[in-house]
């Protein structure tokens, strides 16, 4: 066995250890009893936009609450995490006052980050940053403009407008409303967006995306629109429906070239698609947590059958679970695992999703691996190098940019996965196959959820590489 297997089994087995040990703790502690504080008064300030109810949304007790010592400090700490959590605002203090008759004054202090991005457009349009360094190609750039209004009457709803021409066209907008009730639990969002391109993937051959270009003729159009209705339970737990429209038309050069692009060989498609959401979020940062979990399960029917062109029918099935530790001081632990099944042994290509996009194994980030079922497993061990730190600019006049936090991450991490293909897996290697990678990496964090990542892994494949990233590891 090749060491970057053991490493895996290592940190797997490493990471449960952790997990057992934090429960042994806890059951522990369960006698620790104290005097209960009541929460009295809870003051708000610095909010000059958010409105006071939003806010009041994200703390786990209200007034008149009565609280054990030891659960008033666990709620104080959550109260926190749950604000920076929204998005809403750079910097949260929550300072505590208690009287000799234990009423606690809860002092909550935010300084509210800027919500309006007239933000200009130019991307590179690859898988990620990493496959663009391989092949560096300058005529994959798109540019335009969004603008992104956040936090909207301050009532954290979200509206963005996208123009993007070049490689990518794209025409769209999007508004989502997170509270349509006084009791903020039900929300509602819409969505639509037309896209057109010159160049597209059309089929994978030994793990790599061939593509068809004219620079004549679009190559394909998109239309797509959605409606989601969402439930948010208590803080930590949110359920939501949405509804889907999509319709795609492709050149007949490429309904020659890949046969089974669309459904039946046709060269456009249409179809609804139904999807329902669990998500339960108890992670300390959301953009890049250390101590906590998530977990979510997404369940989809793509295709009803009604529409001319709507001749397929498939169930899709997604879990994941991320699980977050603080091993001792500034030692952490993390552990993902994400399992994806479907129901339909064939699918039409245009709707086929394996690893190489938003999920991947680490040291494979050049491949493209499809399958109908997956599953995923990442784990990791970090050492805080450089605690979170504050920087104040003061020659920057707004408050909402001259402070500055970050933090370095030193991590040693091992992935493993098995992709399940039962229709292109004579044309790539890597499919029905476990899949393999291990290495280290160096995590810049810092403010408005920025991540910058940079990891030396080696793969199944004994090959090496520096691979970039701007999201957390797992």
């Amino acid at each position: 066995m090749s060491f970057h297997k053991h490493l895996s089994l290592f940190l797997l087995s490493f990471f449960l250890a952790c997990n057992f040990y934090s429960i042994a703790q806890s059951t522990a502690d369960s006698s620790f009893h104290s005097n209960p504080i009541t929460i009295g008064n809870i003051i708000i300030t610095g909010n000059k936009k958010t409105k006071n109810s939003i806010i009041f949304r994200e703390i786990p007790f209200k007034t008149g609450d009565t609280i054990s010592r030891k659960n008033f400090a666990v709620l104080i700490t959550k109260a926190k995490q749950n604000l920076i959590n929204t998005s809403l605002f750079n910097f949260v203090t929550v300072d505590t006052s208690i009287d000799i008759m234990q009423i606690a004054t809860i002092s909550v202090n935010v300084k509210e980050r800027w919500y309006t991005w007239p933000n200009p457009i130019f991307e590179i349009s690859e898988r990620n940053f990493n496959t663009w360094l391989e092949n560096r190609n300058l005529d994959r750039v798109s540019y335009g403009f969004y603008i992104v209004k956040n936090n909207f009457r301050g009532r954290k709803e979200n509206i963005q407008l996208r123009v993007r021409l070049g490689y990518a066209e794209q025409y769209g907008m999007s508004y989502n409303i997170p509270y349509l009730t006084k009791k903020q639990n039900f929300g509602l969002g819409f969505s639509f967006a037309y896209a057109r391109n010159h160049e597209i993937q059309y089929k994978t051959l030994e793990n790599k995306q061939k593509f068809f270009k004219n620079t004549n003729k679009y190559v394909r159009e998109e239309l797509s629109g959605r409606v989601r209705l969402s439930y948010r339970e208590g803080i930590y737990t949110t359920k939501s429906f949405e509804l889907r429209y999509n319709f795609a038309k492709v050149s007949d050069t490429i309904q020659y070239l890949a046969k089974n692009y669309f459904s039946n060989n046709s060269n456009y498609t249409e179809f609804f698609s139904m999807n329902y959401q669990f998500r339960r979020d108890e992670r300390d940062n959301k953009p890049y947590p250390l101590n906590g979990y998530y977990f979510s399960v997404d369940i989809a029917e793509v295709g009803f059958g009604i529409l001319k062109k709507e001749d397929f029918q498939l169930w899709r099935t997604d879990i994941l679970f991320d699980k977050y530790a603080q091993i001792h001081n500034r030692f952490y632990a993390a552990s993902g695992l994400k399992l994806k099944v479907t129901s339909a042994a064939e699918q039409p290509y245009f709707l086929q999703r394996g690893l190489g996009f938003s999920d991947f194994v680490r040291g494979y980030e050049y491949y493209v691996i499809d399958g109908q079922d997956y599953g995923l497993l990442k784990t990791n061990i970090k050492y805080q190098l450089v605690k979170p730190r504050v920087i104040k600019m003061d020659f920057v006049p707004s408050e909402k940019f001259n402070n500055i936090h970050y933090a370095f991450y030193v991590n040693l991490f091992a992935d493993a996965a098995y992709v399940y293909d039962n229709q292109y897996y004579k044309e790539n290697f890597l499919a029905n196959k476990f899949l393999f990678g291990s290495g280290v990496g160096l995590d810049f964090v810092t403010y408005y959820d920025l991540v910058f990542r940079a990891e030396f892994a080696v793969n199944g494949l004994k090959q090496t590489g520096l691979f970039l990233h701007l999201t957390a590891p797992i």
